[in-house]
């Protein structure tokens, strides 16, 4: 995961050490509570690292604990973008989904999200919590429901600024802040409820991956 100049890995063992980018030396290397198989998230120059001890531990770009609180077994991480960003966590083991201040790590929100939050994406000032069968978009400062999504089910989900892009049994379906579709285009992957399918996006470009192929595309 990259931090700045810094690479960023994490091991079972629960260590987390940066590399510099240029180089391969190693910057700096720290200890968090219990082994990391979650990925890491980045947000300006922090980094979140979820460990399974239920600890979620923000770093700064030199290694740094800035906080660390109990959020529970993660199963997704997400940060907003703003003013005052909000890292909101997904639950394994718990129907609860929280939002922290990226500042300090204060909770500042609470919600009861009886579908799965399988994965968690940022979009715009609000959060889209994506289960199979719906999304569900909250405020992110907030965590109060704005729009519900259930037209198809979906198999991943990646975001950029307020748009969210899902992967679904058919399409790649493009949705708004709003929760309306502004693009669809269907592909030819096989059967995406598969393990092995994803969905993923860097430098302008996404990558959809299913058991019959891989179809890559620029962000619209």
């Amino acid at each position: 995961m990259p931090l700045g100049a810094t690479l960023v890995v994490a091991t079972l063992d629960g260590e987390v050490t940066g590399l510099d980018l240029a180089s391969g030396a190693e910057a700096w290397r720290t200890q968090v509570a219990a082994e990391v198989r979650d990925p890491l998230v980045t947000a300006g120059d922090r980094l979140l690292v979820a460990d399974q001890s239920g600890a979620l531990t923000c770093l700064d770009a030199a290694g740094s604990e800035l906080w660390a609180v109990d959020a529970g077994a993660a199963r997704s991480v997400a940060v907003s973008s703003g003013a005052s960003p909000v890292v909101v966590v997904g639950r394994e083991d718990s129907p609860v989904v929280r939002g922290y201040a990226l500042a300090d790590g204060e909770r500042v929100w609470e919600l009861r999200h009886y579908d799965d939050a399988r994965e968690i994406v940022a979009i715009g000032d609000r959060f889209l919590l994506r289960d199979t069968d719906r999304s569900t978009a909250v405020d992110a400062a907030t965590g109060a429901p704005a729009w519900t999504w259930s037209q198809q089910r979906s198999w991943a989900a990646v975001g950029g600024g307020d748009r969210v892009l899902l992967l679904t049994d058919t399409d790649l379906v493009l949705l708004d802040d709003a929760g309306a579709v502004v693009g669809r285009w269907p592909h030819a992957l096989g059967d995406v409820s598969q393990s092995s399918s994803f969905l993923a996006a860097a430098e302008g470009l996404v990558v959809a991956y299913g058991p019959l192929g891989m179809t890559v595309g620029r962000l619209p």
